[in-house]
């Protein structure tokens, strides 16, 4: 199992580091379904928990998306989120705070990078996983900022 993998922060990288910054970004803004559904499919959670994220993969599956309105929404997006990192945390042991996407090198060469002159980064993983997106990349949570590792 590979121990560390890369992102380019030249070409989409927008320096936020804070989980539930990205996993609202992701949800709110992006509208996308994937973290749900992996947290769903990968991960023993709570009966509460589980409820209400097959209730919100089940909306995908009318093309409804939740947590695009008011105030509301955006605190009921900040309550599942915590609900989700907490249960990731406790089964990972990894009190996790931080976040970053992460692909394969040449992965990020193809997909991420715009030319040879682009930095690319290489980032240790961690088994707090909540997203995998294959090629595209895998969300990974921290419990301190991630820092850049040089490969020796």
């Amino acid at each position: 199992m590979e121990t560390t993998l890369y992102r380019n922060d030249s070409y989409f990288g927008s320096g936020v580091r804070n989980l539930r910054d990205i996993i609202e970004y992701e949800m709110s803004e992006l509208r996308n379904w994937d973290i749900p559904e992996y947290i769903l499919g990968h991960y023993k959670l709570n009966r509460s928990l589980r409820k209400k994220l097959k209730g919100l993969v089940e909306q995908h599956d009318n093309y409804d998306y939740p947590f695009v309105g008011g105030v509301d929404c955006r605190s009921d997006i900040h309550d599942l989120i915590e609900e989700i990192i907490a249960a990731v945390s406790a089964q990972t042991g990894i009190g996790c705070v931080y976040g970053l996407w992460l692909a394969g090198l040449d992965d990020v060469r193809t997909l991420y990078s715009t030319s040879d002159e682009d930095t690319i980064d290489c980032y240790r993983i961690t088994e707090a996983v909540f997203s995998d997106l294959g090629p595209d990349g895998k969300l990974f949570g921290y419990a301190v900022l991630p820092e850049k590792y040089t490969e020796t």
